[in-house]
């Protein structure tokens, strides 16, 4: 059987073990969830920016007509605006490889962990045997050292 420490040792990987299985699945839920509120909340924001936008052409082809000078200031702010979405594309991107990275560090370490439970499990498994060996070993030691007392002790009795 496995002495005090190996069993507290065997529980600790255990309880590691869980804890890594449920980091990683909070980070994956985490990191979905995420991804899908940033995204509908760009979507929105592209909707509610287009919407925008069209009214504001829509009330100045009514009321001013379409000038030059108009033109080139709202190609300024679309353009403006345009490189803002961008800028909110790309942290969404880096932040996203970053959880990525952190996801696949988090499954390496968890991988390796798992090998290091397996190889303890198999290491558990040859002591084990070994330890039947020994106590097969003892147990035949004990038969026969109660064969040559038995022996010793009839040979006594024989003698005078």
């Amino acid at each position: 059987m496995l002495d005090p420490n190996e069993k507290a040792r065997m529980q600790q990987i255990f309880e590691l073990h869980g804890k890594i299985q449920d980091n990683l699945t909070t980070i994956q839920s985490k990191t979905s969830k995420i991804l899908v509120q940033q995204e509908s909340d760009i979507i929105r924001f592209f909707h509610k920016k287009i919407n925008e936008i069209k009214e504001k052409f829509k009330e100045e082809r009514i009321s001013k007509g379409e000038k030059d000078q108009e033109h080139i200031q709202k190609e300024k702010q679309l353009v403006s605006e345009l490189e803002w979405m961008k800028n909110i594309a790309q942290k969404i991107d880096t932040e996203n490889q970053t959880l990525v990275k952190k996801y696949a560090e988090l499954k390496s370490e968890f991988e390796i962990q798992k090998n290091d439970r397996d190889m303890l499990l198999r290491e558990l498994l040859m002591k084990k045997k070994k330890n039947a060996v020994l106590s097969s070993q003892i147990e035949q030691y004990e038969k026969l050292l109660q064969e040559v007392s038995k022996e010793v002790d009839e040979q006594e009795q024989l003698a005078p």
